[in-house]
Parts: C-alpha cells; structure tokens; sequence
C-alpha cells in the first residue's frame, strides 16, 4: 500500500493538518494581545467554518480545469504566501489595519481549506489499490488523531517558550512543505476525470449533489451523516463546558480528561482497522451497524449519567465506534463512487455537513439556555438512532464485494 504517492499524501496531509492546529493556536493570542477581546478571538474559527463551507461550494468549479494534485498544491502555497503577509503587515502598520488584515488572510485560508479538502479526499483511490483502501484510511485517520493529540500540546509549549510569531513562521513552513510534497505525487490510475472543458457554473456546483440526489443509497448515506453532523454539535467546547458542570459536577480539568477520552478512542479504533482489515470487510455490516447502535447508545446513557469515571468509559466508546464506522463509510464510498465523480460528492457532503453542523450549532447554543443540558443530549442521541436506522436500510449494500462503481443499485 505504501507506495510513493500515498506516501505523499500522508505527509502533505499531515504537514497541512499540523499547520492547521498552529495556525489558531498561534492567532488565538496574538488577537487577544492586540484587542483584548474574547468575541474577537471568536471570530477567528467562524471566519475558517463558513469560508471552508463556501470553499467545498465552489471546489467543483476549479475541479473542472485543475488536476486535483494541482489543487492542492496551489492552495498550500496559497495559505504559506497569505501567513507571509500576515507577518510582514504586521511588522510595517499599524495595529488597526493589521486586524482587517488579519481577518482577510484566515477567511482566505478557510476557503482554500474548502478547496483543498474534497481534492485530498478524492485523490486518495486514484494511489491505493482497491483493496487497500480501508487499510489507507485507516492509516490517515490513526494520523489524524494523532495530530489531534499532539499538536495542541506542543503548540502551546511553543507558545510559551517562543512566542506566537515563530510558530506563525513555523505554521508557514509546514503549509509550504505540504505543497513542495504534493508536487511529487504521481497518480498510478489514469485521471480521467477532468479537464471537461468548460461547463456551466451551476451546473458545475450542483453536479455532486445532483449525483447524491440520484442514487438512493449514496442519499440515504449522507442523511444519515447529516442527522450525525447534527448530533455531533453536543461535543463542542460551549456545550461540553456545560455539561462536564451542570450534568456531572465536575471541575474544567476534566472537560481536558473527556477531549482526550475521545481521541484515545479515535486513534486506537483507526490501529484496529488498520491492522484489521480483512475482519472489518468481511464483516462491514456487522461493524457498521454495531458502531451505530454503540455511539447512539453511549450518547444516550450521557444524557442519563452522573459519573464523571462512566462519561470518560462512554466518551472512549464513542470514539471506537465513530472512528470504525468512518472508515469502513469511507471505504465503501470510495469503491462504488466512480473516479471521476468522487471528488464532487465529497464536495458535496461536506459543505452538507458544515452547513448541517454550523445551523444545529447556533439552534442547540439557544436550546441550551433554554432547557437542561441533559436534554439536549437526549436529542443528540435521537438523531444518531435515526442515522442508525437510515444506515440499516441499506446495510445490504456493505456486503457487495465487487463494485462495479454504480450507486444507482
């Protein structure tokens, strides 16, 4: 599976994954020096979210004329050259204009995020075998969560012993050491997608949500993965903060001991299958339908418990079952997802899912004042029970071992 290609992608995602944790690590104080204001800091993540979500929108349209390699080669460089500018603006003016400034640059890197993240994804079946796949995934999700684990930690460590601007600096480097990789990556399967000529824009935006819309199986997929986008906002820090007082009368450490709960389990689910893969293939019904049982259940019992011991137990389950089903939903996609139309519904289904998540964020922000916290738990774990029972009508589907790249079936 290790060939020269997926080597690179792993590394470029990896070098952009790490970029990405400094990057707010590093803007998050930097803002706080300079206004003093918590709403400004705030601004920074809703600026990276709704860019992003524009970015995968209009991702289909520079899918038409640009190689996915091209891509994102040239959104990392693009976010290397915009953290330049930070730095310099901030040397030559003023505090007012370097804010603006600053402000347009993270906005610009969300789009290019947007841009970037549908060619990552897309781009991956074009280096594997087949049947490699899963172990692939599996191997870039384990890494992921890694990066998850380690890059926070050792971002504020540098922060502390160096200061934000070197890791603004280091931030740079590692976006533009993503693009140098990219450059190497070599498709072994001809790409045949592109290069279309020029299409109509609408058209263009619409094609891998018209491809989902047409296909039962890939529609009741993303329903499934939008009612868990929506389940998932329990798990940001405002609701969590919440609920680790209210619910479990606790202190804020262990809010930090939950976090890491989670990722544990993310990290050692995505060993397993790599480790694992023929198991999970023979059985990927089996494993699907018991990870979704297992992460509507443990979000449910959340919703019930007073021990902040089980909530760390529950927390780490529902990272096993959220990561194995990612994986085995990730594989499967790619197999019956023609080459050429995978990129465009992954584009797709992620500005679903951002938009799904950011409106599910600001409805639970209300209903939290408004109800118990253990409420809105409750109808998390709802919404996951009904993704589990969108995912059992077509379980069927998960044990086809030929894909004949068709959907429509």
């Amino acid at each position: 599976m290790m060939q020269n290609g997926f080597r690179h992608l792993l590394i470029g995602q990896t070098c952009s994954g790490i970029g990405g944790a400094f990057l707010i690590m590093a803007l998050m104080p930097m803002l706080f020096e300079k206004t003093g204001s918590a709403a400004a800091m705030a601004l920074v993540p809703f600026l990276l979210t709704g860019l992003r979500f524009i970015g995968t929108v209009l991702a289909p349209i520079l899918m038409v004329s640009m190689p996915l390699r091209s891509m994102i080669v040239g959104a990392e460089s693009l976010k290397a050259v915009t953290l330049l500018i930070v730095i310099l603006v901030g040397l030559l003016v003023d505090a007012q204009i370097f804010l603006l400034v600053l402000y347009g640059c993270t906005a610009l890197i969300g789009l290019l995020n947007g841009c970037a993240s549908p060619a990552y994804r897309g781009l991956l079946p074009r280096l594997v075998k087949e049947k490699e796949l899963m172990r692939a995934n599996s191997l870039l999700a384990s890494v992921s969560e890694m990066i998850e684990m380690a890059a926070w930690p050792l971002g504020g460590m540098a922060i502390v012993m160096f200061g934000t601007s070197p890791l603004l600096y280091v931030t740079g480097i590692l976006f533009a050491c993503g693009a140098l990789v990219m450059l190497f990556v070599t498709p072994t399967k001809v790409e045949n997608q592109r290069l279309r000529g020029r299409q109509n824009v609408r058209e263009e935006v619409c094609r891998g949500w018209l491809y989902i819309w047409h296909r039962p199986v890939l529609r009741r997929l993303t329903g499934a993965e939008g009612l868990e986008s929506a389940a998932n906002v329990v798990w940001i820090a405002a609701i969590m903060y919440v609920y680790v007082s209210e619910a479990l009368g606790a202190s804020e450490v262990w809010w930090g001991y939950m976090n890491a709960s989670m990722l544990v389990g993310l990290f050692l689910a995505g060993l397993y299958a790599y480790g694992k893969t023929e198991p999970l293939q023979e059985q990927s019904r089996f494993f699907i339908l018991g990870s979704s049982i297992l992460i509507a259940l443990a979000t449910g019992v959340l919703a019930i418990n007073s021990s902040s011991i089980l909530a760390l137990v529950l927390i780490f389950l529902f990272g096993i079952g959220s990561q194995l089903k990612g994986v085995l939903v990730a594989t499967f996609i790619q197999k019956w997802v023609p080459e050429k139309e995978l990129p465009n519904v992954y584009a797709a289904q992620e500005a679903f899912g951002l938009s799904v998540f950011g409106c599910s964020a600001l409805i639970f922000g209300v209903l939290i004042d408004l109800l118990n916290v253990r409420f809105i738990f409750g109808i998390a774990a709802i919404l996951m029970l009904g993704a589990t029972t969108l995912m059992f009508t077509i379980l069927h589907y998960f044990a086809k071992t030929d894909s004949k790249k068709d959907m429509s079936l």
